[in-house]
């Protein structure tokens, strides 16, 4: 009976895929790439993907947690979260084979702008995102919790801290950010177990070229919210 849905797994690769009668589409997410960040979950147009616990994103415990999960009867396969990965973690997937970024229907369409790109560089075993975001971390030093360090130790790029004390029993310990390294992706804030400690302010994304106002005007609006919930609430 069509379309057939599979989900299976190989090693660090998460793959589903959909078999109609003469093609095989889907999507593979690379967890050894993936970090969680959001950036899928927010700019789905169909809210077809979820991450899963954080724990699986930072440590990496493939067997118990995957870090997006995927919905393949809500999934319209178009390759937008693909496309917008900071961590190309994400693959749309056609008879088998991946599908090249320049080489999606929404991009061959001009249906998305080309996103101009920086290359960062992260952490010792995480592959160099790409950056196409500005803007500003903002965090809320009296609302942080004490003794909690999630958003220093799931940064992929390194760019925050602690403010070093004299008094390391004060309370309310200061963040930092290397504003340099951090990308605006979105981990420390979906990360957080806060809701107001860490505030996503992302006031430009960068690119170029034509695109629909009515898929890319909404890519936009929901990239720009500063945690996932807040995406799911646009719709």
């Amino acid at each position: 009976m069509f379309p057939k849905i599979t989900r299976s797994r190989d090693q660090n690769l998460s793959i589903v895929t959909v078999k109609y009668l003469n093609e095989t589409i889907g999507l593979q997410i690379d967890e050894s790439r993936c970090q969680g960040c959001g950036t899928c979950v927010k700019i789905c147009p169909t809210n077809a993907l979820e991450r899963g616990p954080i724990g699986g994103t930072l440590k990496k415990t493939f067997d118990k947690s995957v870090s997006t999960v995927v919905s393949p009867e809500t999934c319209s396969y178009c390759g937008l979260c693909s496309y917008m990965c900071p961590w190309t973690a994400i693959s749309l997937m056609k008879n088998g084979e991946k599908i090249a970024l320049e080489n999606l229907e929404l991009v061959k369409k001009k249906a998305v702008p080309e996103l101009v790109i920086q290359l960062k560089k992260c952490k010792d075993t995480i592959p160099k995102a790409r950056s196409y975001l500005e803007g500003k971390l903002e965090i809320t030093t009296e609302n942080c919790p004490g003794g909690c360090n999630t958003c220093i130790d799931v940064c992929p790029t390194g760019a925050l801290s602690v403010e070093k004390s004299n008094q390391p029993w004060e309370k309310g310990r200061k963040i930092l950010v290397d504003e340099d390294k951090c990308i605006l992706c979105g981990v420390c804030t979906n990360s957080c177990p806060v809701d107001d400690a860490i505030h996503l302010n992302i006031t430009k994304v960068n690119f170029k070229g034509d695109y629909q106002a009515i898929l890319w005007d909404k890519t936009i609006e929901r990239l720009k919210t500063s945690r996932m919930r807040e995406g799911e609430r646009m719709n």
